[in-house]
């Protein structure tokens, strides 16, 4: 799959693109579309790493109070290197809500830190 390249396209739409994804990979997740799922997070993590390289990651702080739990946990794992003092706490909430995905999602991507695991960036 080739990467797109969206580096003309504004932050405010990468950010709406970033929160239709997750929409997706929530419902892919639900419906256990492994496939459509993995499809989705590569055109996500190629949404991350644009708002990274202009380092604008910190806008994903809007989503930690979607409506929906799997924008809030995608948008608080993918800010955590950037602003993780905002982005603990949107993952701990979810953690403790034990509403799967997210809770499994969240704890997993809090332990990577805890222990080290995480790419420090």
């Amino acid at each position: 799959m080739k990467t797109p390249d969206l580096s003309n396209v504004p932050t405010p739409d990468l950010i709406r693109e970033f929160t239709e994804l997750a929409i997706k990979q929530s419902y892919a997740e639900t419906k256990g579309e492994q496939q459509k799922l993995n499809r989705l997070l590569f055109l996500m993590s190629a949404v991350v790493s644009e708002l990274k390289a202009r380092n604008s990651r910190d806008h994903l702080a809007v989503l930690f109070e979607h409506p929906v739990p799997f924008v809030r946990m995608q948008a608080a794992r993918s800010a955590y290197n950037a602003i993780p003092d905002k982005a603990r706490p949107v993952l701990e909430a979810l953690r403790a809500r034990k509403l799967q995905p997210e809770a499994l999602w969240s704890g997993m991507t809090l332990t990577a830190h805890d222990r080290g695991w995480a790419v420090k960036e």
